[in-house]
């Protein structure tokens, strides 16, 4: 079996790319780890949603947790995307803009309140509640999938 380190470190520095396709470590990931799977999820948080075009590309659902909308090619993927995935930021995040304008898939749930880390400032009932609602959201999501 191969490890991530030995992907990693089998890398020529200049193919270390992210979101590339089938180029770079994330090409490289997707080809070694994914490509035999019954089902494929990915749930990632922030900069990790910098890979939505290389999911996109590989046909892979996914749970974007604070994505980072604010970037043109992440946001340019998800408004020409048909996948049904699932986002979900806060209200006060800078790098979420209140997700759905103009795109034609996906599920966009914004958190009243919350930041980047969806939690609400100084409150943590109210994070409590809020990262409650968060996985249930992502539990239903995934569990519609299989």
């Amino acid at each position: 079996m191969t490890s991530l380190d030995q992907i990693w470190s089998a890398q020529p520095a200049s193919t270390m790319s992210y979101g590339r396709g089938s180029k770079g470590l994330l090409g490289s990931i997707g080809r070694k780890f994914v490509t035999d799977a019954d089902h494929r999820l990915i749930v990632a948080k922030s900069f990790s949603s910098l890979c939505i075009p290389w999911a996109e590309e590989a046909d892979i659902p996914g749970i974007w947790l604070t994505p980072l909308l604010t970037d043109d090619r992440v946001r340019s993927t998800i408004g020409t995307s048909s996948k049904d995935d699932l986002f979900i930021g806060g209200s006060l995040d800078k790098l979420w803009d209140g997700g759905r304008k103009s795109e034609g898939a996906g599920a966009f749930v914004e958190v009243p309140g919350a930041d980047h880390s969806l939690q609400i400032p100084n409150d943590w009932r109210a994070s409590q509640k809020a990262q409650a609602e968060v996985f249930a959201r992502v539990e239903a999501f995934a569990a519609g999938l299989s």
